[in-house]
């Protein structure tokens, strides 16, 4: 008997150990998830999904786990696309969509994986062309919608649903002042979301509104001056 209370004894502080183990990995992949988005660099988000392979080993049914792992590729997609590797980027976008469905399969009320969907549609059309907007142009679509249907308050969500609206052509649904409201919506929601500012910016840009532009781009610099998508836009005014 004071064998078996031994052994479950330790079987639970061996559990418990795993379990902040997991725990302290999780946080620590988020911090690299964090620090890769403010500096733009490629490391933190090769260690952020090393650290999520890891985990997704273990918790295979975490549909956290594949989204956080789903925006580590997001970020080397980033990475790659301004270093102007386009095929790289497509490519990583392709598997993380491949992740992000996984974390819809196992969570279709998470707002998020869907909205992370909806940008990897989007920026597949942007990156791909041609007739790749028949393609993705719906999913995004329906990814940007479900999205804000189980989190009205998304606003990154709102900033993709403002993309789309600006990129897509008139005859297929797009409305520049629309996208230009829905962006700001993302903005009134998120005021550190430096990627609305360099969306808005290019949005004013479209609309003949340079100066306008020019002082949004440099609000979104001032938030993140290592976000290379805005320093590019402000050297092309």
């Amino acid at each position: 008997m004071k064998r078996h209370k031994l052994f479950y004894g330790l079987l639970i502080v061996l559990l418990l150990t795993a379990g902040f183990a997991q725990a302290d990995s999780l946080e620590e992949g988020k911090k690299l998830l964090s620090e890769g988005f403010r500096t733009f660099e490629k490391e933190p988000f090769l260690k952020a999904k090393s650290t999520f392979e890891g985990l997704v080993k273990t918790n295979p049914n975490n549909p956290k786990i594949y989204y956080l792992l789903a925006q580590s590729l997001h970020g080397l997609s980033l990475v790659e696309e301004l270093a102007g590797n386009k095929d790289g980027a497509s490519g990583l976008i392709e598997e993380g969509v491949k992740v992000a469905k996984r974390s819809v399969e196992l969570d279709d009320a998470f707002s998020d994986s869907h909205r992370l969907l909806a940008s990897f549609y989007g920026r597949l059309i942007a990156l791909k062309g041609g007739m790749s907007g028949m393609l993705y142009g719906p999913l995004n679509e329906e990814e940007i919608q479900k999205a804000l249907r189980l989190n009205p308050q998304n606003g990154q969500a709102h900033l993709e649903l403002g993309i789309s609206r600006v990129n897509t052509p008139p005859q297929f649904g797009g409305d520049l002042e629309v996208g230009v409201k829905a962006i700001e919506k993302a903005m009134s929601i998120d005021p550190e979301l430096d990627m609305a500012y360099y969306h808005l910016g290019r949005a004013l840009v479209k609309k003949g509104e340079k100066e306008k532009a020019k002082e949004v781009l440099k609000k979104g610099f001032q938030i993140n001056p290592a976000n290379g998508f805005i320093k590019k836009e402000l050297g092309k005014i």
